[in-house]
């Protein structure tokens, strides 16, 4: 699939050629479609404008960058696993008003200022919002080994971003804790949405 400089509304764009390169150009206005995408990062690259669409992950997205997509009032479902929202220093994206409350957001990122306008996915995610600005805060909190690695970890992320999300139950089991040890942690924190 190649969209090039269209616009489309209301239709169904279905993604799932793995074995060709699919791309929605940023000429390309998506607007109130349903995007049902089933191929892996590497088969795929979007950089139009999608606008009240519905995002549907078929299956696992992983590694994908959302940085060169404009994503307005759009609703995501599926798994989205360490992808990149927003916009960073040189890049066009943008990601406002969006539902991601149906989503499974494992390691995610987002960058700019706009993750206030978001709705995140309840616990058993949770969401660290502005991460390198509570940093010290969360450093200096008393927390198993396992999860000051996590914390610590912050450092290395893009000093843009402005949220990282987590599935409890995934982050748990990485770090061989229990889901309450980790919401013990995470959740004495007020930038901390569960």
């Amino acid at each position: 699939m190649n969209l090039q400089d269209t616009v489309i509304k209301g239709e169904e764009i279905v993604i799932d050629d793995s074995k060709s390169f699919n791309a929605i150009g940023s000429g390309v206005v998506l607007e109130k479609c349903t995007i049902r995408c089933s191929v892996p990062a590497q088969s795929l690259s979007i950089r139009g404008k999608l606008v009240g669409s519905l995002v549907i992950a078929e299956s696992h997205l992983t590694g994908f960058s959302w940085l060169e997509a404009k994503l307005n009032s759009c609703t995501f479902q599926g798994v989205f696993k360490e992808n990149e929202f927003g916009t960073l220093s040189g890049s066009n994206g943008s990601c406002e008003s969006c539902d991601f409350s149906e989503a499974d957001l494992e390691d995610c990122s987002f960058f700019g200022t706009s993750s206030e306008s978001l709705t995140f996915p309840k616990w058993p995610y949770f969401v660290i919002l502005n991460p390198h600005r509570h940093l010290a805060e969360m450093q200096d909190r008393p927390k198993h080994d396992r999860i000051a690695d996590v914390v610590d970890s912050i450092e290395f992320l893009d000093e843009e971003a402005s949220a990282i999300t987590y599935n409890s139950g995934s982050l748990a089991q990485r770090l061989g804790l229990s889901i309450g040890e980790v919401q013990s942690f995470f959740s004495q924190f007020a930038f901390v949405q569960m």
